[in-house]
């Protein structure tokens, strides 16, 4: 029903009572009053039409509806139909008027008469409906020939019908032997449970058509053999496992190549864990898993069944805490540890070729170093550690930063007599994450050599270094934590430096060196221990040239300079096999090629004193083993400070600022130089590399020369050869009783094989007679000698 607002008038009404309720407004809308009307409408006579007039219909398949549009009058008292229309299958409802349903018999056209009633009349609709019997079938197998094993499901035989729909399927004979039959898809399925002969199956289409009598049936045939499998045949991907506690094993999985397998059985029995951390799956016979205990090694059988009989295969498993091969570690880390431990000697070299030809001679100084006042404070106090711990140069270098030029011929003039001791400790902390390995540390080390500037241009000297770098790491992706690696190694470089025309500079060292490196790997709670070995090899050379120098760059006195700087490092240290756990020798090889512009600038203070602050931008290039090579950008910076009474000191810092990969470096050094007087009392240093035996004491060689060249001329009888160093850091004190020369001293001595630390005082009480006590300590024995030399 519809009002219209601005007429009043009243459309759609519905039969019967209507009711409009009329809301009345005073124009100052300060009153309102309400109304309702009720309107009658007389009931119309229905009026109604079919969905559709003419239904062709097929047995067995059901019809669309017809449905009833009823446009007027309503239909109170329901519908009726005429004829009876159920007989041939359909349902009539009297409620709505729908003919629905699925016709089950054949029928001539029909016109169905449908009658709607209220209390005003009446209204009828026909349709008219004819039913015919369905297309025959056409049906085919998806194969004709099926060869079935026992045990193993069949792929579905399937029906393809292309004819009439089909309302069923049945199948002769009747199937059995754990297969199945689908009477409303026609598809054969399942796993055949025993032997069967050839048997062929007939599978039959139904429809209403087929059942027409004299009608042929419509079949499709397949025929189904089931045979016994082959025995299986299998075997394991490994047959031994050798687990480790915490990790994972490689999954042991089964190779099958004969029968199919229904099912895999393990013994020792298996339920259904392995235990100790294993599993075992039943349908694959796979063992995996990460053990959770040490176990003895156990033989375990796995039986492969299906039903022809069964086949066996064995793997034995031990599960062992873990064993620090350390391959993978060595790789990631030592590379860089090697560069960096041949950054430390290489620069500590350089610079004291710079120092030495850049330098004065001069024989007046005093020693504050350590901490101790004087040299005679500094002898004691080593020689005290070394007596109450044994002598740990690591803790002598990084404690002590020197420069010590000795003139021993008492002169200024150049020559082998006048000699400079040196020393420099350093400080490296580096990180990277390379090769599987994330691993942060530290170097500690130190270089302690003696030169002499032979000619203006020409300086020459041997240096012993020593470095200690400690590293923790982990293994990504691993369960493990405080993991950590130490290495050791004391090396010896001599080393040349040339002065060019024209402020060129060219300089170069090779080196040999020993260590070791130790390796303390955590899985869970266990930890365990491997040592190795290490030789090392290296050569370094480069050089440097001044591009520009002037004295107006500055507002400062002074002079700046800009040099041009190159260097090549090459290293290759060799680690021995692990007798422990069966890991091979490695070579590993790191080398760097570095160039670099250096700038500094050269001032005098008024008290004669002068201050040098340089800065350094260079690149690099690392290569060799591991994955951590590539290009880098490296800043550096130092500040020198000197004055006359020969006094040195400089500190030096450096870091990468950028690297391909993901190593990180930085630095701290530093030095303190000082003369000494060079009459027989006073600090000294002796240090021989040499081929062969040569005397247990460095400073014996410096009061008996002969024994020297008889050892360096190979003219003793022993004709065994290797390589040594020796060396020893002594200071020279009057005599008891105002005689001779009384010198305390401590030495290093090193061989290919071993290492002896001694530490002892000598008594030259004239040109005849010495006396020495020695204490020495050997990695396999300790010993204390009186020593007496007397020349007739």
């Amino acid at each position: 029903m519809t009002v219209d607002a601005g007429t009043g008038r009243v459309t759609g009404l519905a039969d019967g009572a209507n009711i409009i309720r009329i809301v009345v407004t005073a124009e100052d809308g300060t009153t309102e009053q309400t109304y309702t009307l009720t309107l009658n409408r007389a009931l119309s006579a229905p009026a109604i039409a079919t969905s559709v007039s003419i239904v062709n219909a097929v047995v067995g398949t059901a019809i669309v509806p017809v449905t009833i549009d009823s446009t007027r009058g309503t239909v109170a008292s329901g519908y009726a139909i005429s004829p009876e229309i159920s007989e041939i299958g359909l349902s009539f409802s009297t409620t709505t008027g729908t003919i629905s349903g699925t016709p089950r018999a054949v029928a001539d056209e029909v016109t169905y008469i449908i009658t709607a009633t209220n209390t005003a009349g009446t209204n009828t609709a026909t349709v008219t409906i004819t039913v015919t019997l369905p297309p025959l079938p056409a049906i085919a197998t998806s194969v004709s020939i099926v060869n079935a094993v026992v045990g193993t499901a069949i792929t579905d035989v399937t029906i393809d019908s292309t004819g009439g729909t089909v309302s069923s399927y049945t199948i002769s004979p009747a199937i059995e032997n754990g297969l199945r039959f689908s009477t409303m898809t026609g598809t054969i399925s399942g796993i055949p449970t025993a032997v069967a002969d050839e048997v062929p199956y007939t599978i039959t289409a139904n429809n209403a058509a087929t059942d027409v009598p004299g009608t042929a049936p419509v079949t499709a045939t397949v025929t189904i053999t089931v045979t016994l499998p082959e025995l299986p045949a299998i075997a394991t991907s490994v047959s031994i496992v050798k687990a480790v506690v915490g990790t994972a094993i490689v999954p042991v999985t089964i190779d099958s190549t004969g029968g199919t397998v229904v099912s895999y059985t393990i013994s020792p029995p298996i339920s259904p864990p392995i235990g100790n951390g294993l599993s075992f799956d039943r349908t694959t016979g796979t063992i995996s898993g990460t053990p959770t205990a040490v176990a003895d090694e156990v033989p375990y059988i796995i039986t492969a069944t299906n039903a022809a009989g069964t086949d066996m295969a064995t793997v034995a498993i031990t599960v062992t805490t873990a064993t620090v091969d350390g391959t993978q570690v060595l790789n990631a880390v030592l590379p860089q540890l090697l560069r960096a431990t041949t950054k430390i000697t290489v620069d500590n070299i350089s610079n004291r070729i710079d120092q030495a030809l850049d330098a004065s001679a001069s024989t007046d100084a005093r020693l504050n170093l350590g901490g101790s006042s004087t040299l005679q404070e500094l002898i004691n106090n080593n020689a005290r550690t070394a007596l109450q711990d044994g002598l740990d140069i690591k803790q002598m270098l990084n404690n002590s930063s020197f420069l010590i030029p000795l003139n021993v011929a008492g002169d200024n003039n150049y020559g082998a007599n006048n000699m400079t001791l040196w020393g420099s400790g350093d400080y490296l902390n580096l990180s990277d994450d390379a090769s599987g390995v994330d691993w942060e540390g530290e170097i500690v080390g130190g270089s302690v050599g003696i030169d002499a500037r032979l000619s203006r241009n020409l300086v020459a000297g041997a240096a012993v270094s020593y470095s200690e770098g400690d590293i923790d790491y982990k293994r990504d992706g691993a369960n493990n934590d405080n993991n950590t690696l130490t290495n050791t190694l004391t090396s010896v470089h001599p080393y040349l430096g040339y002065d060019l025309s024209q402020g060129g500079r060219v300089w170069g060292t090779f080196g040999y060196g020993q260590g070791e490196v130790e390796i303390s790997d955590k899985i869970n709670t266990v930890e365990t221990k491997s040592s190795r070995d290490t030789e090392l090899y290296s050569l370094a050379f480069g050089g440097s040239g001044d591009l520009l120098s002037s004295n107006s760059w500055l507002n400062l006195s002074g002079t700046t300079t800009l040099r041009l700087k190159g260097e090549v490092s090459l290293s290759n240290i060799k680690v021995d096999k692990s007798d422990l756990t069966d890991a091979k020798a490695l070579s590993i090889d790191a080398h760097r090629y570095r160039i670099a512009l250096e700038g500094s600038h050269n001032h005098t203070l008024a008290s004669g004193a002068s201050i040098s602050p340089s800065i350094e931008l260079g690149i690099l290039y690392d290569d060799g083993s591991g994955d951590e090579t590539g290009g880098g950008v490296e800043l550096a910076g130092s500040y020198r400070y000197s004055n006359p009474q020969g006094l040195e000191m400089e500190l030096r810092a450096h870091g990468l600022l950028a690297h391909e990969s993901n190593y990180k470096e930085w630095g701290l050094s530093g030095l303190v130089k000082y003369r000494a007087n060079s009459s027989g009392q006073g600090l000294w240093l002796s240090l021989q590399p040499a081929w062969g035996d040569t005397p247990s004491n460095v400073a014996d060689r410096i009061w008996q020369p002969l024994a020297i060249t008889d050892y360096a001329n190979d003219e003793d009888s022993n004709g065994s050869r290797g390589l040594q160093l020796n060396t020893e850091l002594g200071y020279g004190l009057p005599g008891f009783f105002g005689r001779g020369l009384l010198t305390p001293y401590a030495g290093l001595n090193m061989t290919n094989d071993t290492q002896s630390y001694n530490i002892g005082a000598r008594w030259a009480i004239d040109s005849r007679l010495n006396l020495d006590l020695i204490g020495e300590h050997k990695q396999t024995d300790d010993s204390i000698q009186l020593r007496i030399d007397l020349k007739f």
